[in-house]
């Protein structure tokens, strides 16, 4: 294997890295966002149905549900379900703004689309349809575009 070989199969190895540690971090993002998108929907709806027995059934609601938990005054019935329902909503609140101050969709599909580019990039550079000198100032040009990606420890040449 001559000197450019060499250089050409390390820049392939160090793609096929980079790419690993993209698709982790990609894949774990989108579970997280995934994750987070679920517990708002269940938290909102949960929200809601507390919201709902005592909308619709109003005093006859409250007071069946003190008499079925032997409470003492219904108005606890209205206190504990808003209670809830309160801390249901700050805790939605929390999420979805969680969600967005990490930008979470726009990191994933700026990940997921450099993962793709530097797919490409490999293709093109085992079948030398790029320089190796191209495919590197390539591979430093997708990777500045997403700084926010992690890297993991290259392998060992």
């Amino acid at each position: 294997m001559n000197e450019q070989d060499a250089i050409k199969q390390k820049l392939l190895n160090t793609i096929k890295a980079r790419r690993a540690s993209i698709n982790s971090y990609a894949n774990s993002l989108e579970r997280n966002g995934v994750r987070l998108t679920n517990l708002s929907i269940i938290f909102t709806a949960v929200t809601a149905v507390l919201t709902a027995g005592p909308a619709l059934g109003g005093t006859r609601f409250t007071q069946g549900t003190s008499a079925l938990l032997r409470l003492s005054s219904d108005s606890i019935v209205w206190q504990i379900l808003c209670l809830v329902a309160l801390i249901l909503s700050i805790v939605t609140a929390i999420i979805n703004n969680m969600n967005k101050a990490t930008d979470t969709a726009r990191r994933l599909t700026k990940a997921q689309s450099t993962g793709v580019l530097l797919e490409k990039l490999e293709l093109a550079l085992e079948y030398d349809q790029v320089t190796v000198e191209m495919a590197t100032k390539q591979f430093q040009e997708y990777l500045a575009e997403a700084p926010f990606i992690p890297e993991k420890s290259m392998p060992a040449h």
